[in-house]
């Protein structure tokens, strides 16, 4: 394919994406799912769709043509590819949804952690706690622990829960 165009086809598509992007932005996932006729066919749908589309061509071109053949498999997924649903339910039945305690105090796990930088405050190191069959978030601005989090692995770690969302490791 001549670079001219290559370039066509390529401008072409960018201004096609942002045309569609432009379209759905803004719009809240309900508004994305929102079915307008008959057909199953939604705003989101027709993004996650774009995507897939895209997703599968790159395939293509780096794979060759076997990854194109249809089976019922494949022609279902791309059947369902216009279709955008919320699937946090499923998820959430599938992974065990842990309820958020307002406050907890006592000794927890660490599932995830991060430190906090913001502009003309200390850091922060938030983590989330496994505590039985709930997590609480917490924080803290000890440097210590700043320092612990960003120089070692933490995820399930013990830490001590204290007062107004604390914590000490």
């Amino acid at each position: 394919m001549p670079d001219t165009e290559r370039a066509d086809l390529l401008e072409a598509l960018a201004a096609h994406r942002g045309f569609l992007l432009h379209t759905v932005e803004g719009l809240t996932d309900d508004q994305a799912r929102q079915r307008t006729t008959v057909s199953e066919l939604t705003l989101g749908g027709l993004v996650k769709h774009v995507a897939m589309t895209e997703e599968a061509w790159v395939t293509f071109i780096l794979e060759g043509p076997a990854t194109m053949a249809m089976t019922p498999e494949s022609f279902a997924a791309h059947a369902d590819g216009f279709v955008l649903r919320d699937v946090s339910e499923d998820v959430a039945r599938k992974v065990g949804v842990k309820h958020v305690a307002e406050s907890a105090t006592g000794r927890g796990s660490i599932a995830g952690y991060t430190v906090v930088y913001e502009r003309g405050k200390p850091p922060r190191g938030v983590a989330i706690v496994d505590i039985g069959d709930a997590r609480a978030v917490v924080q803290s601005e000890d440097p210590a622990i700043v320092a612990r989090m960003e120089s070692v692995e933490l995820c399930g770690a013990t830490v001590q829960l204290g007062e107004n969302h604390s914590y000490t490791l």
